[in-house]
């Protein structure tokens, strides 16, 4: 199946396929920092298929679910994968580098924990680029938009909607999902619907 791309901004590119061994679109975010080198979470489909204008410099990880096409693209970009220390567990494969810290990339990116959903959930705040990487903890599909990760894939949905909160004072430009449609500009004001969470 093939990979349906989109230009959200010069820095940023998202993309995504449907996975029948799942039966869920599969969305992939690269973003570009401010050294101009690419970051690509939550990688999937076949790297050739996808040109970034400009060098990837790293795979990054939501997730302990999200090992996805990592391996090939950690060999087709030779470059290193990150993950949640609290995924490492759940991973099928074995990431170069752990998160421990919460800033990273010289304090241009927040490392966010969402415990309650996926192991190791976590989100990235691009501070520079006002955009927000939500793995699982959040879905934008068409049958589910803008939700909750529902219940049966959390590991425990009430901790996870109190986790959301952290994302509540945020003002993203855009707000990208591990499935489902990106919020761009004005649609990003949805995230004030967080603070109704309970």
């Amino acid at each position: 199946m093939g990979l349906t791309l989109q230009e959200i901004s010069a820095d940023v590119r998202v993309w995504h396929r449907y996975a029948s061994e799942v039966k869920v679109d599969l969305w992939s975010t690269a973003f570009r920092h401010r050294q101009g080198g690419w970051v690509i979470v939550d990688p999937t489909g076949s790297p050739d298929a996808i040109e970034l204008p400009g060098a990837v410099e790293a795979i990054w990880l939501t997730n302990g679910n999200h090992w996805r096409s990592s391996e090939a693209w950690r060999h087709f970009h030779d470059c290193p994968v990150l993950a949640p220390a609290g995924a490492s567990c759940e991973l099928e494969g074995t990431p170069d580098h752990l998160w421990t810290s919460e800033r990273l990339l010289e304090a241009e990116v927040e490392r966010i924990e969402l415990p309650g959903g996926p192991v190791g959930e976590s989100a990235y705040w691009i501070t520079e680029l006002a955009l927000l990487i939500i793995g699982d903890a959040m879905i934008n599909l068409e049958t589910h938009p803008f939700m909750p990760l529902p219940e049966r894939y959390c590991q425990d949905a009430a901790l996870l909607r109190r986790s959301l909160h952290r994302l509540a004072g945020l003002e993203p430009r855009v707000v990208t999902f591990a499935h489902g449609q990106p919020l761009v500009e004005k649609d990003c004001s949805r995230l004030l619907e967080l603070t109704d969470l309970q």
